[in-house]
């Protein structure tokens, strides 16, 4: 034996067939990198300010469509899921449509319900919040059922968006429905029209203030335009 490897039985031959050939090693790392699934770049567009209203519109009658819903109702969906349209579709599938419209506030009636809930025009209604007796005509019901004197609604939709709220809940206690967007629309309008339009420019901008994939141009002076990103292929957690 001349040396440790005619001691052990081990040849030049044995140590060709345990490393093998490095061509033979890079054909399968070639290959192991060919089956991985190309990269999607993400997609980039710039969304004019006079086009947001279109853009939101896109989205907003697509969930109508989907949900058989009113517009409000649509956006207060999309506004609580970030205006993603696909993580909006894929939780349908999973949650149903109930228990969706629920975690986000979205109050439905059937409308004999609606009908018999509200006050009768020879009945007088009683405020629970200010406890004056009213004329139903004074009074605005919301989805939700509940209703209050005009007057009290509107000191409600005026505080809620003096604190920066475009989705304003209902006043009654423990109550998480979402106002109907023209009941407040209407009460802003008579009281104070600075307000209601206020509110109009906040639902507007909801569009990129609460969209996880537009943002505002950081550009100075603001060019006034959205930045919207597409993202790559995501999986989301179940």
């Amino acid at each position: 034996m001349n040396n440790a490897d005619d001691f052990y039985g081990y040849s030049d031959e044995d140590e060709e067939l345990v490393m093998g050939d490095d061509d033979d090693n890079e054909g399968w790392q070639d290959q192991e990198e060919d089956d991985m699934p190309p990269r999607r770049c993400p997609e980039i567009s710039a969304i004019k300010k006079d086009s947001l209203s279109v853009a939101q519109q896109q989205d907003l009658s697509m969930v109508m469509g989907l949900f058989n819903i009113k517009q409000h109702h649509a956006r207060a969906l999309l506004i609580h899921y970030r205006w993603n349209t696909d993580r909006l579709g894929d939780h349908l599938e999973r949650k149903g449509q109930e228990r969706m419209l629920m975690e986000a506030g979205v109050a439905l009636q059937q409308q004999e319900t609606s009908s018999s809930s509200r006050p009768s025009s020879r009945s007088r209604v009683l405020c629970e919040v200010c406890f004056e007796d009213f004329s139903p005509r004074h009074v605005s019901t919301v989805d939700c059922g509940h209703s209050f004197c005009n007057d009290c609604w509107t000191q409600h939709f005026v505080a809620a968006l003096d604190l920066g709220k475009k989705q304003i809940p209902c006043m009654a206690f423990k109550c998480p429905a979402i106002c109907d967007e023209a009941v407040v629309q209407r009460r802003l309008g008579h009281r104070d029209p600075a307000a209601a339009q206020r509110l109009h420019d906040f639902l507007l901008q909801s569009y990129v203030d609460d969209n996880s994939a537009v943002k505002w141009c950081p550009s100075v002076p603001h060019c006034g335009h959205a930045i919207r990103v597409d993202a790559a292929d995501e999986v989301e957690p179940l």
